[in-house]
């Protein structure tokens, strides 16, 4: 069976895709339980003493700028509440899952692929901040997470991902989507898809990892999809990392933009934000494996 049959039947058998760790389940139906107290999540986080250290070093970061430091999980629970509580545990499980422990010979840098999803992930919460749109840790996520499907790509198909990565150098970033249809049979946004309805992923981190490329297609969050869009191409602009996708600076999709409502005088200051935040958060939470 060559290696694009065997993408597709990874794809169609979710079994065999990645599963995020126990802890993260654990944690999660403790805060889908309306019984679970701040005590018992607190504890339950305190059992495990390196996501303890992960979650107090991203609380205490750039990303959320408090004016004095956060240094119990308990504090950091009542402070933020449980649904960013539970956005911090994600964050930090998918990079316990995804290490640069797997090595592959070609043109995909893990660190500038984290860079970039970073990038994105920043310039989305301070657009949605600006925007004035609520939950802007699952935005932060949602960036994060926007290309998690190239990562399947990187560690299980790097052979039919090289040949990708070879197309995409020197093309059109807009040609993509296409390309990985047309080598691996599925493109980065329908694998990671597909990835985040096997973890159980809420609708509004799925639409903008499945449809940040055609925001359009975006129905139930249409504005939190048009805002990883837009990040997406400003971080490539920025040349924050990379993830893959060649120089190309694709062009923003006018419905995306006209949905939000933006205009081209928040860019600059949305801009300086990033460039004042990036540096900082990237060393709080860039594995330091990775570094």
């Amino acid at each position: 069976m060559d290696d694009s049959k065997n993408i597709r039947k990874l794809i169609e058998n979710l079994d065999d895709l990645p599963t995020l760790p126990t802890v993260f389940t654990k944690i999660n139906n403790l805060i889908q339980d309306p019984k679970t107290s701040a005590v018992a999540l607190g504890r339950a986080i305190g059992d495990d003493p390196s996501l303890t250290v992960k979650i107090l070093r991203i609380v205490n970061s750039a990303i959320y700028g408090f004016p004095s430091k956060i240094s119990t999980i308990n504090q950091a629970i009542v402070v933020l509440g449980f649904s960013a509580i539970k956005n911090l545990v994600l964050t930090s499980s998918v990079f316990d899952l995804f290490k640069a422990d797997k090595i592959n010979d070609i043109n995909f840098d893990l660190n500038d692929f984290w860079g970039h999803s970073m990038g994105c992930a920043i310039i989305a919460n301070t657009t949605a901040k600006y925007l004035q749109i609520k939950d802007t840790e699952s935005i932060f996520v949602s960036g994060l997470l926007h290309d998690i499907g190239k990562i399947v790509y990187f560690q299980y198909f790097s052979d039919k991902f090289r040949i990708v990565l070879n197309r995409v150098d020197g093309s059109r970033v807009n040609d993509v989507c296409k390309i990985e249809d047309e080598v691996m049979g599925f493109d980065h946004q329908h694998t990671g898809r597909l990835l985040s309805e096997k973890w159980q992923l809420p609708q509004v981190l799925i639409e903008p990892i499945a449809y940040h490329h055609n925001p359009t297609e975006s129905r139930q969050y249409s504005k939190q999809t048009a805002i990883i869009h837009i990040s997406d191409i400003i971080a490539t602009a920025m040349e924050l990392g990379s993830s893959g996708g060649g120089n190309y600076v694709p062009q923003v999709s006018e419905d995306a933009w006209n949905n939000l409502g933006l205009k081209l005088s928040v860019l600059e200051p949305i801009i300086k934000e990033t460039k004042d935040k990036y540096d900082d958060i990237v060393s709080f939470l860039m594995p330091a494996e990775n570094r």
